[in-house]
């Protein structure tokens, strides 16, 4: 079932795509509702995008990259603490063990 699926930096680098794809959708929520609070969260995903993808595409042969895949994975839990925070978690740190298994 799980044979043909993206493995390792590859899945980091889509998953960092999808933090850019909640930070569009954040914009416009704020921008629908007009709550300024959210400023914060369009900033933290913007910024976790860019450090996921920098460490799926450059540091990619790295053998501690999956260390920091996790540490993105914690940060991104303890900021959210939402359900989509929940499946990047659970996304990035199955991207993170297919790294560390990649690089053995």
């Amino acid at each position: 079932m799980f044979e043909n699926r993206t493995k390792g930096a590859q899945l980091v680098k889509r998953i960092s795509y999808f933090y850019l794809l909640v930070a569009v959708l954040v914009i416009v929520a704020t921008a629908i509702f007009g709550i300024s609070g959210f400023s914060l969260n369009i900033i933290f995903y913007i910024i976790m995008s860019a450090v996921l993808y920098l460490l799926s595409t450059r540091f990619q042969e790295n053998k501690n990259t999956w260390i920091f895949v996790v540490i993105c994975a914690i940060i991104t839990i303890i900021w959210t603490l939402s359900l989509i925070g929940l499946v990047l978690t659970i996304l990035l740190i199955v991207a993170a063990n297919d790294m560390r298994k990649e690089l053995e």
